[in-house]
């Protein structure tokens, strides 16, 4: 693949996950992530694996600022390693002692080669089961988000606010409120950095 796709792939994701789950992904990680998430139908009740061509994920490889030097092989195994270990954080509605406790999972229960009905070479993944609320029967309060509109970013900060003033605009456009508006810990926290840049 030598370009970027043209068939639209859009994935939909819950606003609350958006707008307050803590993470951080490089710029490869987030976009094989969202091509995963573009795969899901709407009516599907369950996660199933998604089968991505390794064709498709050499394209995302080439895109991201991040990629590693060395073989394909060897950028394509670092990147299967990441993201089945990457971690989430999310409020949840329950409290103890003051505190909102949060959540914590995993983005996929794995990543393995395997070949497609047309013997293509894939990776199959998984969606971990704990996300099902945030892609899943979505039929109120959710972002879409075209691949195409992240596939040629640079940098994982500019995904996921983009990502965020996406899902702000959906969820408040209608009502006036045009400014998203967000405390820098708390910015800093959704960005996964919170010990990064003390004189931001």
């Amino acid at each position: 693949m030598t370009g970027q796709p043209t068939t639209k792939k859009v994935a939909a994701i819950a606003n609350k996950f958006i707008q307050h789950a803590r993470y951080k992904l490089t710029p490869r990680e987030q976009k094989i992530i969202l091509y995963m998430a573009t795969l899901i139908k709407p009516e599907d009740s369950g996660f199933k694996t998604y089968l991505v061509p390794v064709s498709e994920i050499e394209y995302i490889l080439k895109s991201s600022e991040d990629r590693k030097h060395g073989s394909f092989y060897e950028r394509l195994d670092d990147l299967l390693d990441g993201i089945t270990d990457k971690k989430i954080s999310f409020p949840t509605d329950f409290v103890l002692d003051g505190v909102r406790l949060r959540g914590h999972i995993n983005w996929v229960s794995g990543a393995i080669p395997k070949l497609n009905a047309d013997g293509i070479l894939c990776v199959e993944f998984g969606f971990s089961p704990q996300m099902k609320p945030f892609l899943l029967g979505l039929k109120q309060k959710f972002t879409q988000i075209d691949f195409r509109e992240v596939a040629q970013m640079k940098s994982g900060f500019s995904i996921r606010i983009f990502q965020m003033c996406k899902a702000y605009y959906y969820e408040n456009s209608r009502h006036g409120r045009n400014t998203l508006t967000v405390g820098l810990d708390e910015f800093k926290q959704r960005l996964g950095i919170p010990d990064k840049y003390p004189d931001f």
